[in-house]
């Protein structure tokens, strides 16, 4: 503890800390020196209010020699201890601390420790490790540093994760000291090799960037199948076509039709990662019969609807939408024709614009819903005839799903001619067009990444047929892709690959496909299905393809003999290993009975899900179950 001094008349002053424990006070007076008093043994007393201990000289001194005495003492004490003197009149507390008085000091006397930072940081642990497998879909990816890192210098261009098709994956930011965090906006992708990239922009807080890029790799696990769930209500009656779909978050819906006890009615269900399936809900409460929901569901979560819906004169077509955070929308009509409308389809795009197409009186028509990020002020925009003739209903039609960029396509099969049209942003929908001149029927339509159409057909007898539109370029010739085919599906993920299902021969044969890779071309074609008993009538396939080239499909097997239920089966196609084993999708339930009427969806990182429809004696559920 350090004391500064000074003498009076009754011996010495000394000046001890006062409540704050570092400054030091002395009387500002002479007299107050003079006004401490002994206690009756004739010991110092101290002032509570100015510090002061009062020091008497000891039998024999004089107090002048007791202060010259103490006075070369204290002296020497000072120079050992660095304690300056307090001059006459002046404040302790004015005195600067020895910090302080050494930054006055001239720089050359002063202590050369201090020396100005310029050490890089370094990383010294990563999270998942480097090279690691079987990494889980929701890791928070991080790395920590050997000091405190500039959280301003931490940014999606210094910090980010590159997934297999080779985009920045979406997510959100931390830093926490040493410490930065990244966690994906939705599940990173089933089996895809992701990199993490940590730039020289990151700085440490004494602005020290990174010596240079630091990179690492892992590999996320494959899916796995949850246990299948009851979605229908068990008080109503019988379902009918059940349909799903998911997006990139891992949310999913279904739609299927059920009947009511006099009519039939659209119900839904909407599945939440991390939380589950909502109560199914009835869409609508007409008096008429509804048929052939189909549904599409955006990247946020949103789902639409579409059903004909039959009022007692007129099949129409009618919508439902589900807004994240709100719900349900009332049912509403898609067009006001006196003909009437059939074989709606649906699909969103990257953003959560939904473009509608059906048949009418023929022709083929459509509806834009126009997104809003205020989801209450989405609005369809008016139906509009686009092109036809059309013959064998079912148009379809696909959107780009980067976002609201590209253009989205309908296309459909008429009597003569297969035909397509292209929606422009911005501007609308442009002339159909003809893309083979034959008579056909079942087109589909699916886009990829890049922008790039794929319209598929089935030309009879027995025959598929493929065309490719290039931006830019346009429609390509056709290409026959398989003979002796029934019963035809195609499917397309968003990195190009394709797969096409058939039946051979005839309507309940066994199901084949082909696959298509970009830069490789179709494979041979591959039997999926699985006759155990020798004489199943096998109805499908529904087929669905992620970015990376692996296929989900789904099918019925119907067996010959009455006392057998039939069954729905999935299989799948992995990248790199081939198909896996063909499994039954059933639900546990005590009494085996009937299932049926199989689809499945998956999205672009492999996360899928499978819907059908199953009897367990009594009555007959639809059934759901998630893969990932």
């Amino acid at each position: 503890m350090k004391h500064a001094k000074s003498a009076c008349s009754k011996g010495l002053v000394l000046l001890l800390p006062n409540s704050s424990g570092d400054r030091f006070r002395r009387p500002e007076r002479r007299q107050e020196c003079a006004t401490t008093e002994l206690d009756e043994h004739q010991q110092p007393r101290e002032s509570a209010a100015a510090n002061v201990v009062v020091i008497p000289p000891p039998t024999g001194f004089s107090a002048v020699a007791f202060a010259l005495v103490i006075g070369m003492l204290s002296a020497s004490c000072q120079q050992v201890l660095g304690i300056e003197e307090l001059s006459e009149g002046q404040d302790a507390s004015s005195t600067p601390p020895p910090d302080a008085r050494e930054a006055d000091a001239p720089s050359d006397a002063r202590e050369t420790d201090a020396r100005p930072d310029t050490t890089p940081p370094t990383v010294v642990e990563i999270k998942p490790a480097s090279d690691a497998l079987d990494v889980d879909i929701g890791i928070e990816i991080s790395a920590r540093f050997d000091e405190n890192i500039d959280a301003a210098t931490v940014t999606a261009e210094s910090f980010f994760v590159i997934g297999d098709d080779g985009a920045q994956i979406d997510g959100s930011i931390t830093v926490d000291a040493d410490r930065v965090t990244f966690t994906a906006d939705g599940p990173l992708a089933l089996r895809g090799l992701h990199t993490v990239t940590l730039s020289a922009e990151v700085r440490d807080l004494a602005g020290n960037p990174l010596a240079s890029n630091y990179e690492w790799n892992f590999t996320v696990r494959d899916g796995t199948w949850l246990a299948p769930e009851v979605l229908d209500v068990a008080s109503a009656g019988e379902p009918w076509t059940p349909r799903i779909a998911v997006n990139a978050r891992g949310d999913a819906a279904a739609t299927w039709r059920q009947f009511g006890g006099t009519v039939w009615d659209v119900w839904a269900a909407r599945y939440t990662r991390g939380e589950g399936w909502a109560p199914a809900k009835r869409l609508e409460e007409s008096n008429g019969d509804a048929a052939g929901p189909e549904l599409a569901i955006d990247p946020h979560g949103n789902v639409v609807v579409v059903w004909s819906q039959f009022d007692g004169t007129r099949h129409d077509v009618w919508s439902s939408r589900y807004r994240v955070g709100a719900g349900w929308t009332d049912a509403e009509p898609l067009e006001i024709l006196a003909e009437d409308a059939r074989f709606p389809q649906i699909a969103t795009d990257g953003v959560g614009n939904a473009v509608a197409v059906w048949e009418q009186a023929g022709n083929v028509r459509a509806n834009r819903l126009r997104a809003r990020t205020d989801t209450s002020q989405d609005r369809w925009l008016g139906a509009e005839t686009i092109g036809g003739p059309i013959s064998f209903g079912f148009p379809d039609v696909a959107l780009p799903q980067n976002g609201d960029n590209g253009d989205g396509f309908a296309a459909w099969a008429g009597q003569n001619q297969v035909q397509a049209a292209r929606y422009v942003l911005g501007s609308g929908w442009e002339d159909a067009v003809v893309i083979a001149a034959e008579s056909a029927e079942r087109a589909q339509v699916a886009l990829d990444a890049a922008g790039n159409a794929v319209a598929t057909w089935l030309r009879s007898p027995f025959e598929s047929k493929t065309a490719m539109y290039k931006p830019g370029t346009g429609w390509s010739e056709p290409e026959v892709v398989v003979t002796n085919s029934d019963q035809m599906f195609f499917a397309m993920g968003t990195g190009g690959h394709r797969a096409v299902g058939w039946h051979t021969g005839s309507d309940t044969g066994p199901i084949f496909v082909l696959r298509f890779g970009p830069g490789v071309g179709w494979s041979e074609s591959e039997e999926i299905s699985v006759d155990l008993a020798g004489d199943d009538e096998i109805y499908g396939p529904r087929m669905s393809v992620d970015r990376q080239g692996n296929v989900f499909a789904a099918w019925i097997q119907v067996s010959m003999n009455p006392d057998v239920p039939s069954t729905a089966w999935q299989r799948r196609y992995v990248v790199g290993k081939g198909w896996t084993e063909a499994a039954q999708l059933r639900a546990p339930l005590p009494v085996a009975d009937d299932v049926s009427d199989p689809d499945v969806a998956v999205d672009a990182g492999g996360n899928a899900a499978a819907v059908w429809k199953q009897s367990d004696g009594a009555r007959t559920g639809i059934y759901a179950q998630i893969f990932h």
